[in-house]
């Protein structure tokens, strides 16, 4: 398979790993680091080892990630990543601070309802800024930094981009365009080896959804803690371009 092309769908969930995975001296960047996912992939990372570098929009909230944590985090960033010069200045930075990355994990997320039905250009216009500008400006600013290192670069899509309805078009089109960023940072990986993987995720949820709303159906959505054992567990195995189905 070509290694830009992120159609193949792997359709078993990651294993959880049953021998220690053991991530001393990686350096994983974490972006959307305050959410529910961001922070359960923080915690793992640092379980078995490696050193994070959060980034995230507001520093109260990373202040609060830092104390959830059971270690100092490597580094963190406050900054819009829809803003592509601050984008490619935090890379740069974190490059010239600590010397290459092993991994970036893209966690820049959102949801808008909305096509043919309920068509709303200013949903639009928010879903394109959260998931496409951010990721066409972390995979062009990350891609350099990753060909050098052979790093992973990892984010997460959704079942929708395949099942379009008359009110998902927004959301799907968007997914599917931050898709084909993530493609076309794998085609230039190719020949190292660096991969991206894509996680295809429903909808997360974590302990503090469940306690809100016990009753509310959760069928084929992934616990956010799940998907963090599934990013480490990516380590336990030679790294590929591929699609992970999780929902």
């Amino acid at each position: 398979m070509n290694s830009s092309d992120l159609s193949n769908i792997t359709t078993e969930i990651t294993a959880i790993s049953a021998e220690p995975v053991n991530l001393s001296g990686q350096v994983v960047v974490v972006t959307g680091a305050t959410g529910a996912a961001g922070r359960a992939v923080s915690r793992e990372l640092q379980i078995h080892g490696a050193q994070v570098i959060a980034v995230g929009r507001n520093i109260e909230n990373l202040e609060q990630l830092q104390s959830e944590l059971s270690h100092p985090l490597l580094d963190r960033y406050v900054i819009d990543l829809t803003d592509a010069k601050l984008c490619e200045t935090m890379f740069k930075d974190i490059a010239k601070r600590h010397h290459g990355v092993s991994a970036v994990v893209h966690l820049i997320g959102g949801w808008r309802s909305g096509g043919v039905e309920r068509y709303e250009i200013s949903n639009m216009n928010w879903l394109f800024e959260q998931l496409v500008i951010t990721t066409a400006n972390v995979t062009s600013a990350v891609r350099s930094l990753l060909v050098s290192s052979s790093g992973k670069f990892i984010h997460v899509s959704s079942p929708a981009t395949r099942k379009i309805t008359a009110r998902n078009a927004i959301y799907a089109s968007t997914k599917a365009a931050a898709d084909i960023w993530a493609g076309s940072l794998a085609a230039a990986l190719e020949g190292t080896p660096g991969a991206v993987t894509t996680f295809e995720v429903k909808a997360f949820y974590d302990n503090d959804a469940v306690e809100e709303s016990p009753d509310q159906p959760r069928e084929g959505f992934t616990h956010v803690d799940e998907f963090a054992r599934a990013v480490v567990n990516l380590w336990m195995k030679p790294a590929r371009t591929e699609r992970v189905n999780l929902s």
